[in-house]
């Protein structure tokens, strides 16, 4: 691809040289999550200073269409996975449906006595055990999320089952129970160390925590996850029937004509 500088514009170097990679990036000359040459290469190649390519690279990462790795290098940025929620259906279900080729690994599967938040959220006793399945989720081997499931009984599983089984896939074939009805909940958080390790993004960096809560058809809350989701990779969407839009409306007019 033909590189053109012009010394004697008006624009400063690093603007050109961050529009003629924009422009590489858009023609997709560089794809999606490809590492781009170090910054010395693309110094030589479009024959400036290397302090003109970090300045041009931070315009292109501030628009969000780079981003650079600790150690790594600098990637072009992966597009971002929208995922729909218009129904009750588990994150795994989520990401295959949003076209992704989706891999587990199982961090931890155990038996644990659930703490005080936990026992209300499964309306249990802080006595009963229950099964606690941890898996962090990578789309083309890349780390996007870590997502801890709290069951709302100790079921037994063998470690091919809590690899393999989906959340739902648990709850239907060996509890005998079908999610009807979902709650959830969103938050911002950023990257402390262990998630940092295991999804290999820096400290600090932000990530969304999405928490359901799935219901039987009795209103009995049979499972809690929290899924820790890394913000640059994923999009969530949600997706409301005309019912509930109705519904919302009705509840917002009675509520406007209490103060009235």
């Amino acid at each position: 691809m033909e590189i053109s500088i012009e010394r004697n514009s008006p624009a400063p170097l690093y603007i050109q040289v961050s529009d003629l990679i924009r422009e590489r990036i858009v023609s997709g000359y560089y794809g999606p999550g490809e590492l781009l040459p170090k910054e010395a290469l693309l110094a030589e190649s479009f024959d400036v200073s290397r302090i003109t390519i970090r300045s041009a690279l931070e315009v292109l990462s501030n628009e969000g269409l780079v981003i650079k790795k600790q150690g790594k290098g600098t990637f072009i940025t992966e597009n971002k996975k929208t995922l729909s929620i218009n129904s009750v259906q588990g994150f795994y279900s989520l990401l295959v449906k949003s076209g992704a080729d989706v891999e587990t690994e199982l961090m931890k599967s155990e038996s644990v006595p659930p703490n005080s938040s936990l026992a209300a959220e499964l309306q249990i006793s802080e006595t009963e055990p229950i099964r606690k399945i941890k898996r962090l989720y990578l789309v083309k081997q890349k780390p996007i999320a870590i997502i801890t499931t709290h069951l709302f009984e100790d079921v037994q599983l063998t470690r091919k089952e809590s690899e393999e089984l989906t959340v739902y896939g648990v709850l239907s074939e060996k509890l005998n129970e079908e999610p009807v009805q979902a709650q959830y909940r969103i938050t911002a958080a950023i990257a402390m160390e262990e998630e940092s390790e295991h999804l290999t993004v820096p400290v600090g960096a932000p990530l969304m925590i999405l928490k359901r809560t799935s219901f039987n058809k009795d209103g009995k809350p049979i499972e809690y996850t929290d899924h820790l989701i890394v913000a640059e990779d994923c999009n969530l969407e949600f997706v409301l029937k005309k019912e509930q839009v109705l519904e919302d409306l009705r509840i917002l007019n009675s509520k406007n004509k209490e103060f009235h």
